[in-house]
């Protein structure tokens, strides 16, 4: 009877799982900025899971349905990897930032110089860290520790705006041979200049 049941079980899961396509690559690339004076180069995309070509989060199927066709699924949530999973802001762990208070000037809002007080130009006068706002979470899972699906659709990168990473690279365009270019008119100034010049002097004729 337990033997029957398992296999019931058994059935019951694979039918479960037939529908099923494989899970949808997210990569999230690129790093925190440390402070608000770097750039923040970070982005997520996503790719197929069988044959590796960019497709837009959310996609149900590859849309290389030539060679593909591959069904994708999407989880709910995805570990956030710009701070690696701890929720924590990744800016104030490895520039030592004290209580989320600003690096450059030390929560202090300006720069003591020569008997002057110029405004930091990190914080500018705020005093806290410029990246999680002193509030010391990553800035983008706001500590969580995932970001939701709703967040990667949003903030991934489209296919369209950049090159589609597949299995095969697309080979560059050959270059057509340039065509001989026409021999260029010379002008009708130029032309007078050449009619106008001396004829040769002729050698003289040896006396007799």
């Amino acid at each position: 009877m337990r033997l029957r049941d398992a296999l019931a079980l058994l059935v019951a899961a694979g039918l479960a799982s037939c529908g099923r396509g494989q899970d949808g690559v997210v990569k999230m690339r690129g790093f925190t900025p440390n402070t608000g004076l770097q750039k923040d180069t970070r982005e997520i995309r996503a790719y197929c899971p069988n044959c590796g070509m960019q497709v837009e989060v959310g996609a149900e199927r590859c849309p290389d349905q030539r060679h593909c066709k591959a069904r994708i699924d999407w989880d709910e949530k995805y570990r956030c990897a710009f701070c690696g999973g701890t929720g924590k802001c990744r800016a104030c762990y490895l520039m030592e930032k004290e209580g989320g208070q600003c690096f450059n000037c030390k929560g202090k809002g300006f720069l003591p110089f020569r008997g002057r007080t110029p405004q930091c130009p990190d914080c500018k006068g705020s005093k806290v860290c410029t990246v999680c706002k002193g509030s010391q979470n990553c800035d983008y899972c706001g500590g969580e520790k995932t970001v939701a699906l709703a967040t990667v659709r949003e903030r991934a990168r489209k296919p369209s705006e950049g090159k589609e990473e597949g299995v095969e690279e697309k080979k560059p365009a050959e270059k057509k041979p340039e065509e001989a270019k026409p021999a260029e008119e010379k002008k009708p100034e130029e032309k007078k200049a050449e009619e106008k010049k001396p004829e040769e002097a002729k050698p003289a004729e040896e006396k007799k």
